[in-house]
């Protein structure tokens, strides 16, 4: 298994292909990746998922992957290490844990997300700005991370899990609501 090491503690590429020419591998890093535009299959794992423009992946340094396209494909790369995270920790303890969440999440790294509406907007701007701040990555260190942590938080509430929390949450204040506004009135408070 070829295992791609990185030195740099964070690394941002875009490029546009027909062909994968790498062999299935994994790296020492944490990397997310977008699809600009194309169509193809992701096989992460050992497991196949389509793509298409807009969909965005994260792996760690463990899962093994590659690309089978099937149209032109334009991908824009955000790599990082442990070391760019303790790096830039200080102040970043809620952001920081985000990541984690996501990181450990196996259905992140299977499946990738397809997002839609405003959140694919917020993406796809993001990723196009981290395209612009490649160009001097040491003057614009602050503003690539925080790029990433806007990632980060997008991804995280579009996750399925925190998603059906947010409606049970929503459930249980309307609930709470009611109790409150009738707690005088036993008849209303019977099932």
């Amino acid at each position: 298994m070829k295992r791609y090491r990185q030195f740099e503690p964070v690394l941002i590429s875009g490029f546009k292909i027909l062909e994968w020419t790498h062999p299935e591998h994994n790296h020492n890093h944490y990397e997310f990746i977008f699809i600009r535009e194309g169509t193809g299959r992701h096989i992460v794992n050992g497991h196949s998922f389509p793509y298409k423009a807009g969909s965005i992946f994260l792996l760690g340094p463990d899962d093994q992957h590659y690309f089978e396209i099937e149209q032109l494909t334009h991908f824009v790369y955000l790599k990082f290490t442990d070391a760019y995270l303790c790096r830039n920790s200080s102040g970043s303890t809620s952001a920081i844990q985000q990541l984690e969440y996501l990181i450990k999440s196996r259905e992140t790294h299977q499946m990738g997300f397809q997002l839609v509406g405003e959140d694919n907007a917020i993406i796809t701007l993001i990723f196009d700005t981290l395209l612009l701040l490649r160009k001097d990555q040491i003057v614009n260190q602050e503003l690539i991370w925080f790029q990433l942590f806007t990632v980060v938080h997008v991804l995280q509430r579009n996750m399925p899990e925190l998603r059906s929390n947010s409606f049970k949450s929503r459930d249980l204040q309307a609930m709470f609501c009611y109790i409150h506004k009738n707690i005088y009135d036993p008849n209303r408070l019977r099932i």
